[in-house]
């Protein structure tokens, strides 16, 4: 993978967030001020970021906003800015003109900022972590299904680190998911998987032999399974592994950046050329209050992107 990264211009107090729709990134994220808006910006290759015409989207969150898309429309997942914790829901058909959905609150709560990924079939599966002891939290999903009105609520059977969130994508199918050692015995990313996003079972191997010190971000690029996260050494250097089918993984390379937060990943082909790219954005160090919001890209050159498609023309990204 060749890599580029930035400043975006675009500060924030919360762990930002990312997806591909209509043809663009757009990054959301909580404002750098004392409002608790979310913000909503754009770009058509992940380094140029401007805003639209709707910079606020009208709603306001207590911690950072989650963007999943589907086919149809881009979603907006985020927590009550309220004291409820509350998990709420908005969409936007045209990715822009953003409306609560029915049910607009989950009947769930959360107590971090919660991702997201949909199969092929529309299902879309939400991860988050609920209030628990000073250590670990069990992490939470609420899934629903192409059709239903309603949210199946409920526990993935694993927990999550306190003070970290977990990631999800699809590949292959399925859903999986990672998270940082949730019993503070180390700092290992552990892997679970599920068909539906209701039923989870740990993946082989558990622990994937990666260590982190905040939560990783998965996304999948030309047939491949793409992982990043912050350095488990105390670095706090952006690190990125990959992998064929899920097990077996390459030795972590440093892409010459810092961060100060869990990162955030998406994958957008090119229409033109056809190349999928990868824009992974997170926190700069910053203060206190506010951090700026930082951009990775990667792509591969077209030889690479055709190898892989070649091996692998099922998977999904």
């Amino acid at each position: 993978m060749e890599w580029r990264s930035g400043y975006t211009n675009f500060n924030t107090s919360a762990r930002p967030a990312i997806a591909a729709f209509g043809g663009q990134y757009h990054l959301f994220f909580k404002d750098d001020g004392t409002n608790d808006g979310i913000m909503h910006v754009i770009s058509d290759n992940g380094e140029a970021w401007s805003r639209p015409r709707d910079f606020y989207i009208k709603w306001n969150t207590s911690s950072g906003p989650c963007p999943v898309a589907t086919d149809e429309r881009l979603h907006v997942f985020f927590r009550d800015s309220g004291s409820h914790n509350g998990l709420m829901h908005v969409a936007a058909d045209d990715g822009f003109t953003f409306a609560a959905q029915d049910p607009f609150y989950l009947s769930q709560n959360v107590y971090a900022e919660t991702r997201g990924a949909v199969l092929d079939d529309g299902t879309i599966c939400l991860i988050s972590r609920q209030d628990g002891s000073d250590r670990s939290s069990a992490m939470v999903r609420a899934v629903r299904r192409p059709g239903a009105s309603d949210w199946d609520l409920g526990h993935t059977g694993a927990n999550v680190k306190n003070h970290d969130i977990a990631s999800i994508v699809v590949f292959r199918e399925q859903f999986h998911v990672f998270f940082p050692d949730p019993n503070n015995n180390g700092d290992g990313i552990y892997h679970i998987v599920s068909n539906d996003g209701v039923n989870w079972v740990g993946a082989q191997p558990y622990y994937i032999g990666i260590d982190t010190s905040a939560g990783p971000s998965a996304v999948v690029c030309n047939g491949r399974l793409h992982l990043f996260f912050r350095d488990g050494g105390g670095n706090n250097g952006l690190m990125h592994a990959e992998s064929e089918d899920g097990n077996q993984w390459s030795q972590p390379e440093y892409l010459r950046i810092n961060t100060n937060s869990e990162p955030c990943s998406t994958v957008m082909r090119n229409p033109v050329t056809g190349v999928e790219q990868i824009v992974t954005i997170f926190q700069d160090r910053g203060n206190a209050r506010t951090a700026g919001i930082m951009y990775v890209v990667g792509s591969q050159p077209d030889a690479a992107v055709m190898s892989a498609q070649t091996a692998d023309p099922g998977a999904r990204a």
